[in-house]
């Protein structure tokens, strides 16, 4: 099973993550939008012996606009043609690109989410649209119980929301 990650840019605690992954077997590859981010300012060495990877812009994430970005991700999807997608948030457009790709080829897409209803004063308009990108989505992964009642408060049933903890 062929299982793309659409990431924004590499950070240490999913580098992990993703390394553990492919030592389990699972054949992953991770789109990463940016080399690296402004607001994050680590550096991490990469190699292909880790796991598959593939950055669309050298620089950093928050410099390549949004539009450009959600390219990337589909002809990712394209040329990759993955069984699964996995998305790393409903904030991207890139992710919707990533959602729009795994509907139209009849592919599972699961969300990594790490949001809390408390983390930021909700907009009804924004949360409608997150309703939406959750219909999309076969599966949630997230970190704990509050991550979970968020998503389901949401509208995304509570049996399709796993929690997987720390990683």
């Amino acid at each position: 099973m062929r299982v793309a990650i659409l990431h924004n840019h590499p950070i240490h605690y999913k580098h992990l993550l993703f390394q553990e992954m492919k030592k389990c077997g699972l054949n992953i590859k991770v789109f990463f939008f940016g080399g690296q981010s402004n607001v994050r300012h680590e550096k991490l060495s990469l190699s292909d012996d880790l796991y598959q990877y593939e950055i669309g812009f050298d620089g950093p994430y928050e410099a390549a606009s949004p539009r450009i970005r959600a390219a990337f991700a589909w002809s990712c999807l394209m040329r990759y043609r993955p069984d699964i997608v996995i998305l790393s948030g409903y904030h991207m457009l890139e992710c919707w690109a990533g959602l729009a790709w795994a509907r139209l080829h009849k592919r599972p897409a699961v969300l990594w989410f790490e949001s809390n209803e408390f983390d930021y004063a909700r907009l009804w308009y924004l949360e409608l649209l997150k309703s939406i990108f959750l219909k999309g989505c076969d599966r949630a992964h997230v970190y704990g119980r509050t991550n979970k009642a968020y998503l389901a408060t949401l509208g995304m049933p509570e049996e399709r929301i796993e929690i997987k903890r720390a990683v």
